[in-house]
């Protein structure tokens, strides 16, 4: 079988860990852990990948999550809704979330606030293939309260159990182009909810018996207290290291690379002569500083059909601004005759802005201009 040659291909190395780096992942690189018998995994869990599961675990230890229900058929999705509060005409102000129990990045996750929106967002899902999985089909679909509230992602590297928090993001989520949450930005935090916020997730951690790696956690804080949307066992995708090393001072995988190697009792030590360049597990905070203001900027598109004019003088206004650090546009959105979609979730995203300063209202008043200029950065003609 495929495992056995991978088992063959490794014999006779020492094998620390596996690292999974997308949630298409998540469930072989658990499998994979624990059949390379690795010195550090977390075993295998369906509750780690799965959003039903997960968040029920998480109420079984004890910590409050949102109300949820997963629906075989549409009646039943209907019905929850409506035991939620919404309503046919959308007068209520309650709202649900309908979304996958697998997926990434906010995909076909939508915010409904009437039962022909929950009805349109289920059938979206029921029968369509699984991340990650393409001989998988949603058989199920997942109805969620919605947590009014601040999201925020927290990224944690565990030390047989020692949750330590590498970067705390707070998200900046809007509708856009018919879709309910999209993603303009992700910003460093360091503000008065940090402790709450890190303490839920490290309960939330220990009741997914998750006690080695990193771990990717999105969490929204209501009027209520803190609300878990999901754990991800794997990194925060797109490339965080620049910001963090500028603005905390370590990264992610410093970090990682001190859990798993660098501790005196450990099984594994660094090569002495690496010693002046490796993290101490042990005098890294439990909380990040932040030293300086970081943002990721999504790039968001809300032109249509077959691209006809890049706004040259908007991405040189956006360069020179004093804090991008760096950016990027994506290659189909260079290339006029291209055909291009406007951004409704991270993978269709124009591209990205790294942004650095350790003055604030220099970086919020750039941050406003980036958002400004984004609706003129494409035109396209709608061929339709």
């Amino acid at each position: 079988s495929e495992k056995d040659g991978w088992c063959e291909a490794l014999k006779g190395h020492d094998l620390v860990a596996i690292v999974c780096e997308s949630d298409s992942g998540l469930a072989d690189a658990e499998r994979l852990g624990v059949l390379l018998n690795t010195t550090y995994h977390n075993g295998v869990d369906e509750a780690r990948r799965n959003k039903y599961l997960m968040v029920e675990r998480v109420k079984e230890a004890g910590l409050a999550v949102v109300k949820q229900r997963l629906c075989k058929t549409l009646e039943e999705a209907c019905d929850f809704a409506k035991e939620l509060g919404v309503d046919s005409g959308g007068d209520s102000d309650v709202c649900v979330v309908v979304k996958p129990i697998r997926g990434v990045g906010s995909e076909d996750v939508t915010l409904c606030n009437d039962i022909n929106s929950v009805k349109s967002a289920f059938q979206q899902i029921h029968g369509a293939t699984v991340f990650g999985s393409p001989r998988e089909k949603h058989e199920v679909v997942l109805v969620q309260e919605f947590a009014i509230g601040q999201e925020f992602a927290i990224d944690v590297v565990s030390k047989n159990g020692e949750h330590k928090v590498a970067a705390v993001w707070i998200y900046d989520k809007r509708p856009a182009n018919g879709a309910s949450f999209v993603y303009y930005a992700t910003k460093l935090y360091d503000g008065e909810n940090m402790d709450e916020l890190c303490n839920y997730v490290r309960k939330t951690l220990d009741a997914l018996d998750i006690k080695w790696g990193i771990t990717h956690n999105e969490i929204i804080l209501t009027a209520d207290g803190p609300r878990l949307v999901e754990v991800n066992c794997r990194q925060h995708n797109m490339d965080f290291i620049p910001l963090t090393m500028e603005c905390i001072g370590y990264n992610i995988f410093d970090m990682l690379l001190g859990a798993y190697l660098g501790g005196e009792d450990d099984p594994f030590v660094y090569p002495m002569e690496t010693e002046p360049e490796r993290l101490n597990w042990d005098i890294l905070p439990s909380n990040p500083p932040k030293r300086m203001n970081g943002a990721m900027v999504h790039l968001v598109n809300y032109a249509n059909g077959t691209l006809t004019r890049l706004n040259e003088d908007a991405l040189r206004e956006i360069q020179r601004m004093p804090s991008v650090m760096n950016m990027e546009v994506y290659p189909p959105f260079l290339q006029m005759g291209n055909t291009i979609s406007p951004t409704i979730d991270i993978r269709t995203d124009a591209g990205w802005v790294q942004m650095v300063n350790p003055n604030p209202n220099e970086f919020q008043k750039d941050y406003d201009r980036i958002i400004e200029l984004m609706p003129t950065l494409f035109e396209a003609n709608d061929d339709l």
